[in-house]
């Protein structure tokens, strides 16, 4: 294969794969072009498509910056799950064909670099459960390819900006388990994501107002996972949740909403799993809602200010809190 020689030192160096591989896998054979090589797949003129190394395959060290000689033209890059270290390499951004890049469980840390926008056409972009710091790039949202976006479990700070509106073929956003803090964007929940699926900002210092968020959530028709817990969001919670006809899982535990739980939310036929625990949440348990715990509804986690809601007695919840 025409990139043979640069095959060999980057991924003996930087790689580190097994021993296993080289005798089982091929990898590294000098008999066998890249092609042949287990996890990679080509196109029909032999250039690299995807490399694909998953589930803890021995692959650890770090991502070399020669990447980009031996796969030009990969559309898929994924080695999710595995022991790899240190900061995305420069190389990595020349990859300007990727469609999807998945990190996803590894060790990597660093800021994502302003480079991200030459992924122009990038669909997914997977990076949780790294240490990966600082901000979003802005140069991210240009990115309007861009169908989910995951940086679930970092360390990454900052605020989140009017700009994530632009990605308006958005279907999964995944922010949580950051210290993201600021303003929940009104571009984010009102007339900006018409195929947004799900939605998950947990465990931030996110502000704003729950009524404004669900209300400009609730035209949208096939989100089926919110969760926004474990933020600073006040305010009540608005009978529009009940058009949120998809909605199976609603998580609005650990906020300061108060008021009651409107009837309307026992419209959501779909709903397996609604917390709404450690808030200041107060009045009866609409009995509409306690009908879903008859089909759907599976969990209920109240908050401990609803009437004859005890750890003792907990009404139709499976548990208060």
């Amino acid at each position: 294969s025409k990139n043979s020689n640069n095959g060999d030192d980057i991924f003996t160096v930087s790689m580190s794969p097994s021993s296993s591989w080289l005798s089982d896998l091929n990898w590294l054979n000098q008999d066998k072009g890249e092609c042949q090589w287990e996890f990679i797949k080509c196109s029909n003129n032999g250039e690299i498509e995807s490399i694909v190394i998953t589930r803890d395959n021995g692959l650890e060290g770090y991502l070399p910056d020669e990447l980009k000689v031996l796969a030009q033209s990969i559309r898929t890059l994924s080695v999710k799950e595995n022991k790899l270290t240190g900061t995305l390499p420069t190389g990595l951004y020349d990859l300007s064909d990727l469609v999807s890049l998945d990190l996803q469980e590894n060790k990597f840390s660093g800021v994502i670099n302003q480079w991200i926008s030459k992924f122009t056409t990038l669909e997914n972009l997977i990076l949780s459960y790294n240490s990966f710091t600082g901000s979003i790039p802005e140069e991210l949202y240009d990115l309007t390819s861009l169908v989910q976006v995951d940086l679930f479990d970092n360390d990454m700070n900052g605020s989140i900006v009017s700009l994530f509106g632009q990605l308006s073929n958005l279907q999964h956003i995944k922010l949580g388990q950051n210290s993201f803090s600021g303003i929940v964007p009104v571009e984010m929940y009102k007339n900006s994501f018409p195929y947004l699926k799900s939605l998950d900002l947990r465990h931030n210092n996110l502000k704003g107002n729950i009524t404004e968020v669900l209300s400009g959530l609730s035209p949208l028709q096939d989100l089926d996972f919110l969760s926004l817990n474990s933020n600073e969001l006040t305010g009540n919670i608005p009978t529009e949740v009940g058009k949120m006809k998809k909605l199976e899982q609603l998580f609005l535990d650990g906020n300061k909403i108060s008021s009651s739980i409107p009837s309307e939310i026992g419209l959501l036929e779909n709903l397996n799993a609604f917390r709404f625990s450690s808030n200041d949440i107060t009045g009866i348990i609409p009995n509409e809602l306690c009908s879903l715990r008859e089909s759907s509804l599976t969990e209920l986690i109240c908050d401990k200010h609803i009437v004859n809601c005890t750890s003792t007695s907990p009404s139709c919840c499976t548990k208060c809190v």
